[in-house]
């Protein structure tokens, strides 16, 4: 017992490790901002306009893990609650009770799952559809069309890949003896790729594996040594894309061609952003010796680089759509096109600790508020006044590039 129980915690930190962007904990839950003070917004370079803010919803009582754009609106990740948040303030809530909850969306579908706990379920902004319980603890999840694919510990492997449709019917199984399955994505309804890691002679190894539920055996396989497999997303046909530590990478399993798009020498790999079509790839990296010195590389989808755009001062986070790239600095951020075009920005005298795009509009959350701009940087004042949300239980201010 306990070396499973070691085995679990060691898969965990490897996940943890792997995440690019580490969130700041704030709270969750809807009610008008007690606090008499308000902050003060500068808008985009055009209007120089100092305004007072109010928020379209309050947090609190809860930390918020997680916030992602979930169709027209956002969704927000918290201790208990997933919350569906739209531009006019309405919101609904499914409560969960999850000790490290993770989310995996897919249009409308929403997988919600304990990882390193044995539950998970499928849900949307109308309510849970139905909830599963493995038989052992969760490494990681997704889900494609109405199909699941779990990676969970086992008995007789290391890692144990389960693929099943949403009433629960095992469509494709496979044990993995030695490595820990750290990622899956699917390529198409009847293929996924894994990433898995291992130790080997005092080194750790990273191994990408292919699977076609028709096969017993893998279709492709990869493994990279002094190079470690930070994410694996492949929902493109035939192809794998792969974030390491030192590059972005993309392989069509079929041809077995590669086209790799490497950062500069010397630097470290901290986000990537993508078209949903990787029409449009941009690379955000830093320097190990300077992390204010901070470069967005934007490239086409054969890897000719199409801009840069260079950053004196270090980044919080970043988030994109298929249009626009939401770069935050902490107390302010500049939001472009996926040319490398500058359309706006926000200074935020209170701070960001997050800022989601969702179609054209901004979702910026600060000190327990989530506050809503356009692209160019416009405050957006709506006309709502915050009700209990719906319970469904089961600056740029002289700063320069």
């Amino acid at each position: 017992m306990k070396t499973k129980i070691l085995r679990i915690f060691i898969v965990l930190i490897f996940i943890s490790v792997s995440a690019l962007i580490i969130f700041f904990a704030v709270g969750l839950y809807k009610e008008q901002n007690p606090a008499e003070t308000k902050p003060k917004i500068v808008n985009s370079d055009e209007n120089r306009k100092e305004v007072v803010a109010d928020s379209i919803f309050y947090v609190s009582n809860d930390s918020v893990i997680d916030m992602q754009s979930y169709k027209n609106k956002i969704i927000i990740l918290a201790n208990s609650t997933v919350v569906y948040l739209d531009e006019d303030g309405e919101s609904s809530v499914n409560k969960h009770n999850y000790a490290n909850p993770t989310i995996e969306i897919y249009k409308s579908n929403v997988l919600l799952y304990d990882r390193g706990g044995t539950h998970y379920r499928v849900e949307n902004e109308n309510g849970i559809l139905f909830e599963y319980e493995s038989e052992y603890p969760i490494y990681c999840a997704t889900l494609y069309k109405n199909n699941i694919a779990l990676s969970t510990d086992s008995e007789n492997a290391n890692s144990y890949i389960n693929v099943h449709n949403f009433r629960n019917e095992t469509i494709f199984s496979a044990n993995i003896v030695e490595q820990y399955v750290i990622k899956i994505s699917f390529i198409n309804s009847d293929t996924i790729a894994v990433s898995a890691v291992c130790t080997k002679d005092a080194r750790i190894y990273s191994i990408i594996r292919v699977y076609e539920f028709d096969y017993a055996s893998e279709l492709f396989t990869e493994t990279f040594f002094d190079e470690t497999i930070i994410d694996i997303f492949a929902k493109n046909k035939n192809h794998i894309n792969l974030i390491s530590d030192t590059a972005f990478s993309q392989y069509d399993y079929k041809k077995d061609v590669v086209n790799t798009f490497d950062t500069h020498s010397g630097v470290l790999l901290r986000a990537i952003v993508a078209t949903s079509d990787y029409s449009r790839i941009g690379l955000l990296t830093s320097h190990y010796t300077n992390t204010e010195n901070e470069t967005l590389d934007i490239f086409k989808r054969n890897g000719d680089l199409l801009t840069s755009v260079v950053f004196l001062t270090n980044i919080k986070s970043i988030s994109n759509n298929d249009k626009y790239i939401i770069v935050n600095f902490g107390n302010y951020s500049k939001h472009y096109t996926f040319s490398g075009e500058y359309v706006g920005s926000v200074s935020f005298n209170w701070g960001q600790t997050k800022s989601i795009v969702s179609g054209s509009k901004v979702y910026l959350l600060s000190q327990n508020n989530i506050y809503l701009f356009n692209v160019r940087g416009e405050y957006i004042m709506v006309d709502y006044q915050p009700e209990p949300p719906t319970i469904i239980e089961g600056n740029e201010e002289g700063v320069t590039d």
